[in-house]
């Protein structure tokens, strides 16, 4: 977790992934900053893309130039409060799944006055270990994590 400095700037977490070697990596020891949400009201539009709005400072703080990537993701919850979290001595499980959005150069603009915006996350987008690594990777080789990538 992130110290409450980097909180104020939209950075909840961050993860440095392990040494990447070879000549088309740019950054040795990547690191991918994330800013979270939750929610268990959530829906998809037609399209099955998760619909969610974020405050216009949240938006704000997600599109801003950066050095390091900064992805929203967004853990989607039961309905059950009691589900939520479930422990054991070797394990630690939060239900349901995690959705992630990189707005970096996005071009969608904000009115003035806006207060917030609902964004359309596509249904690709899950956060898992695989996905994780794949922007690792992304990362490593100084490319833009985009969205909808397996």
């Amino acid at each position: 977790m992130c110290s409450r400095i980097l909180d104020n700037e939209g950075i909840d977490a961050e993860v440095t992934g392990p040494p990447f070697y070879g000549d088309e990596i740019v950054q040795r020891n990547p690191k991918i900053a994330f800013q979270l949400k939750s929610t268990s009201e959530y829906k998809f539009n037609n399209k099955n893309h998760l619909v969610y709005s974020i405050k216009a400072k949240n938006y704000e703080d997600l599109i801003a130039p950066r050095t390091i990537p900064l992805i929203l993701a967004i853990l989607i919850l039961p309905d059950s409060v009691p589900t939520w979290v479930s422990t054991t001595e070797e394990c630690l499980k939060i239900a349901k799944k995690m959705y992630w959005l990189n707005l970096n150069n996005a071009n969608i603009v904000m009115p003035e006055g806006q207060k917030t915006i609902t964004l359309h996350v596509p249904p690709n987008n899950v956060l898992t270990s695989k996905s994780l690594c794949h922007m690792m990777h992304k990362t490593a080789k100084g490319e833009e994590i985009t969205n909808d990538s397996k």
